[in-house]
């Protein structure tokens, strides 16, 4: 208790609920107050409402009644004005008549006037007594003028010398005016109009002619015929209105006016204000003292009633102090019933006190438990063997385990809270926020960026391979991102290996393969019928099983070349129909060993694409050989050339039995083959389909296939249709060429300098004429170096280049920016934060560009050189010509001069005639080895028009046929150069 009261004395200072309830009934007072205030000026609104209504309703009916009396003068007027004395004439007669009209007409006077204003007639004044001129001549000419009847304004009459009024109507003669027949009135007649309104006795009605003039007034007659006040008279509307303004005396007045259209003349109403604030102000004032009234009766109710809930609060404290263990307190019935409702409360809430105890002291132990389930937890994070990292919505990192530490080399306290831009390359990090920013787009578990090779960045800031899995979290706090990152190092390694392995494997087994299948094939040309029959067949079986295992070899070094990348794409401007009736005539031998027919349609289309016609011919082949291979004897193959729009599509339909259902899926797999006996016999190694599939898709486009109307099957590939508005062929380089340049420009003047005194250096040249065609080739290619000369502004060529730095395999290449313009210190920053840029002015000074590239020269590698044997010199020669720009030619005649050179001179590559002499292609294979003792690799280049003994078997020899063309690009792959660019391509 002694604390409670301890709590009460620190809590002094809080109102109590007496005071409180005071403030209520204060505070409910106020819009009382307010609601009065508003009534009384809701009342005043009203008021005003009536009496603005009210002053111009009176208005109105006072320009009707003017309007009224005015032309009833007026037609009396007209009707005198036709009277016969006066159309004779006889002025004495008329004079006569118009005395007697006058109480009719409730004028003062009749006057005729001529054209000039002077007055002929005027019942004023006896009749041949002297006559002055008009008074108001203005409105006498508006008459003659208008022909019609008008209403003067105020003027003094020429023999009253009083103010006076005149309605004037024209007298005709013959269709014209000759006179005006005017009706003098008094000011004050139209006072009358004012008693039939019976206004007010405060408000003040007053006519004014159209010069402001008074006319008539209800109040202050000796005002008739004197201006009116300035305020009245800039009324100028013509529409009844009401204004607020003031008297001379200053009152203030609410005036409702209005204009006769007829006399132009202005009716106003003035009402005082004062008149119309007297009900307002009564009923505020009753209703302040009735609200009044009721705030002391309220206030007394208060203390009242605020003691008596002060009296029950407080019995219930002993019962609030005593909700411990025991008996609870007593607590008496008091008449409210909130405080009843509380004392319940109280004892209800004791009850759940206890039951609360009971039931933390089972949840603590309930944490206890589900503190160890998550230490376990955190434990197996710990222990797994890949990275996981907890990264939020704005990119922090929240969460690591020790395998995140161990890859990336922070501690967990460094990492926590930091962006997770501090674990990825600099070069990366721009493609790592639209990535990220993709996936708050789209949040669901896949692997970051599938295809593509990402790179983490350590603490000591080197890099490593890493592959990213990332999955969606949904918390209290938003989206969270758990990232598991595997470091693949090893695994890469490994790939790095397998494919070393496979390729050395694979090179070792070809050389001696190719000798092994010359050696077979001349023992069945020259001596299959002089050796038992036995033997031949033997020898047949090794001969084709030797050709079958060569085709393998071959199918799989292409294709592991493909998928690595390192196979050379030259693309180029192609003209189709002629490509393929080229590749049909080239396996026309072929297709006659089956004893099938290829034809190419008739309807064939001349077309262009952008390919490359070496590898494109290659995907052909494997087609028309799958086809043959599957057609029955007598059967025929048919190719179409087809326009599809933006594509083109080259089709190969057979009539062999189709592909079966079950194997559609897996047709363009590695070493897919539909029925293995089937294989066997036809053939083939299961890699065909699917080297058309790669080089295709490198092309740009797409394979397939349908099974045909009436049997067999439709194989086909679509390409891009060539498009001259590109500015160009793509030339896609072999991948990992280190003496490859990128060169980005459209001068072909610098182009062709360029590319002349780069391949004098032994460096090859790709174009690119936008930076679009740019990030296109990089982003295919490996270049040893990239110059940026298109015409872009600094900001623009550093902003490509950036691009191009962030591709994965252009991380450290040479980049040089040509511009006009000399580095500003912006540039200056940006190419310290981009890397290894350079910086030389345009146009581009040839031996300038030379100079910064001189690292990209080959000077450790040596140009190949190959050996031709042949006895033939005029071949030699046309081998020599179409092979010099890429080797070093040494011929040789004889098999003597052929050892001699292999026995001193270093040779990467071998090409033999093996038709010279039986002797000589035997002989020379075995000493086809370097120094080294390494098998150096043999093309058989042969004439098949050549005779020899045993021609008949001799078809079986594997040659290759006379082509200088095809020769030039099987040697360009056997030692892995890029094939070279045309002087067309370079313009």
């Amino acid at each position: 208790m002694s604390a409670f009261r301890r709590h009460r004395v620190s809590h002094h200072g809080r109102q109590s609920i007496q005071a409180r309830l005071f403030r209520i009934l204060l505070m409910l007072s106020v819009p009382a107050f307010i609601g009065l205030a508003a009534l009384a000026w809701g009342l005043y609104q009203h008021e005003r409402e009536q009496a603005s209504q009210g002053a111009l309703a009176t208005v109105r009916a006072l320009v009707a009644a003017l309007d009224r009396d005015l032309a009833g003068t007026s037609s009396a007027a007209q009707v005198l004005a036709k009277s016969p004395a006066l159309a004779s004439d006889d002025l004495s007669a008329f004079y006569i008549e118009a005395k007697g009209s006058l109480p009719y007409l409730l004028g003062s006077a009749v006057v005729v006037a001529d054209a000039a204003g002077q007055q002929v007639v005027n019942t004023a004044l006896p009749y041949g007594a002297p006559l002055p001129m008009r008074a108001d001549l203005a409105n006498h000419r508006r008459v003659f003028e208008t022909g019609k009847p008008s209403v003067s304004d105020v003027f003094i009459g020429a023999v009253s010398k009083k103010p006076a009024l005149s309605i004037d109507v024209p007298v005709f003669r013959e269709g014209k005016v000759k006179y005006t027949l005017g009706v003098a009135l008094g000011v004050g007649r139209l006072n009358g109009l004012f008693e039939n309104q019976k206004l007010p006795a405060g408000w003040i009605a007053t006519v004014t002619d159209s010069a402001g003039i008074i006319v008539a007034r209800t109040h202050d007659p000796e005002l008739i015929g004197k201006p009116a006040p300035v305020r009245l008279a800039n009324i100028k509307s013509s529409q009844p209105s009401v204004v607020d303004t003031y008297r001379a005396d200053g009152t203030s007045i609410l005036v409702g006016f209005g204009r006769s259209e007829r006399s132009n003349w202005t009716v106003a109403l003035g009402i005082p204000l004062a008149d119309l604030y007297r009900r307002p102000n009564s009923v505020l004032l009753y209703g302040i003292t009735g609200v009044f009234g009721v705030l002391l009766i309220g206030l007394i109710a208060v203390m009242y009633e605020a003691r008596r809930i002060a009296r029950g609060v407080r019995g219930l404290l002993p019962a609030a102090l005593a909700s411990g263990p025991g008996e609870p307190a007593a607590v008496a019935r008091s008449h409210v019933q909130e405080i009843d409702d509380v004392a319940v409360a109280i004892e209800h809430a004791r009850q759940l006190l206890q039951e609360c105890t009971l039931e933390r002291d089972s949840a603590e132990m309930a944490i206890a438990a589900r503190s160890l389930a998550d230490e376990m937890f955190r434990l197996a994070v710990e222990a797994c063997p890949n990275g996981m990292l907890m990264i939020d919505a704005e990119g922090r990192i929240s969460m690591v385990n020790s395998e995140i530490e161990r890859q990336f080399g922070y501690t967990r306290q460094e990492l926590i809270g930091q962006s997770v831009d501090m674990l990825v390359p600099e070069r990366s990090r721009v493609k790592h926020a639209t990535l990220q920013h993709a996936f708050k787009l789209q949040p669901e578990t896949r692997q970051m960026e599938s295809g593509s090779e990402l790179f983490g960045r350590r603490k000591d800031a080197t890099e490593f391979p890493l592959e990213v899995g990332l999955n969606p979290i949904r918390t209290g706090q938003g989206l969270m991102i758990l990232s598991v990152v595997v470091d693949v190092s090893e695994r890469r390694r490994t790939e790095r290996l397998k494919d070393e392995f496979v390729a050395t494997v694979s090179h070792e087994l070809r050389t001696p393969l190719t000798s092994i299948t010359g050696s077979l094939g001349l023992l069945v040309g020259c001596w299959g019928k002089k050796i038992p029959e036995p033997a031949t067949r033997l020898l047949n079986i090794a001969y084709a099983n030797s050709e079958r295992l060569g085709r393998l070899v071959n199918d799989i070094l292409d294709m592991e070349k493909i998928e690595a990348g390192h196979t050379a794409f030259n693309l180029r401007r192609v003209e189709m129909r002629s490509l393929v009736g080229r590749v049909i005539e080239e396996n026309r031998g072929y297709a006659d060993k089956y004893g099938v027919r290829v034809e190419l349609s008739a309807g064939a289309m001349d077309v262009y694409a952008n390919a490359d016609p070496e590898r494109l011919s290659q995907a052909i082949t494997n087609l028309l050989s799958n086809a043959i291979k599957f057609s029955s004897a007598g059967g025929s193959v048919q190719v179409t050339v087809e326009d599809s729009g933006d594509n083109l599509r080259i089709a190969v339909r057979d009539r062999g039995p189709g592909v079966p259902d079950d194997f559609k899926p897996h047709l363009f797999e590695k070493f897919a083959q539909a029925d293995a006996t089937d294989a066997r016999q036809k053939g083939g190694t299961g890699l065909g389909l699917s080297i058309v599939k790669q080089i295709v898709e490198r092309l740009g486009g797409k394979a397939g296939f349908d099974n045909a109307d009436g049997g067999g099957a439709v194989f086909y590939v679509e390409l891009p249709i060539w498009d001259d508005t590109v500015g160009g062929a793509i030339e896609i380089a072999a991948i990992g060429a280190p003496s490859r340049i990128l060169l980005c420009e459209t001068d072909p003047v610098i182009k062709q300098a360029v590319r002349v005194k780069l391949a004098q250096a032994g460096l090859t040249v790709d174009f690119a004429h936008s930076a679009q065609a740019a990030l296109l080739r990089s982003s295919a290619n490996r270049y040893a170096a990239v110059v940026i000369g298109l015409p872009l502004d600094e900001v623009e060529c550093l902003d490509l280049a950036t691009q191009i730095r962030e591709i994965s395999h252009h991380g450290n290449t040479t980049i040089i920016i040509s511009s006009d313009a000399p580095v500003s210190g912006l540039a200056n920053a940006r190419l310290r934060e981009t890397g290894d840029l350079q910086w030389i002015a345009r146009p581009i000074d040839v031996e300038h560009l030379m100079s910064h590239l001189a690292a990209t020269r080959p000077s450790s590698s040596p140009r190949p050189r190959i050996l031709h044997v042949d006895d033939d010199p005029e071949r030699r020669a046309a081998v020599a010509r179409e092979l010099e720009m890429m080797a070093d030619m040494v011929s040789a005649g004889s098999p003597d001069a052929a050892r001699r050179i292999l026995a001193t001179e270093r040779i990467d590559l071998a090409i033999v005639d093996v038709r010279v002499s039986v002797e000589f292609g035997l002989d020379l294979l075995p000493h086809l080895r370097d120094s080294a003792g390494n098998i150096i690799p043999v093309i058989i280049f042969t004439n098949s028009d050549q005779d020899w003994p045993g021609d008949d078997q001799a078809q079986s020899l594997p040659r290759m046929t006379s082509s200088l063309q095809r020769l030039g690009t099987i040697v360009r792959d056997r030692l892995g150069l890029s094939p070279p660019l045309s002087v067309r391509e370079v313009a």
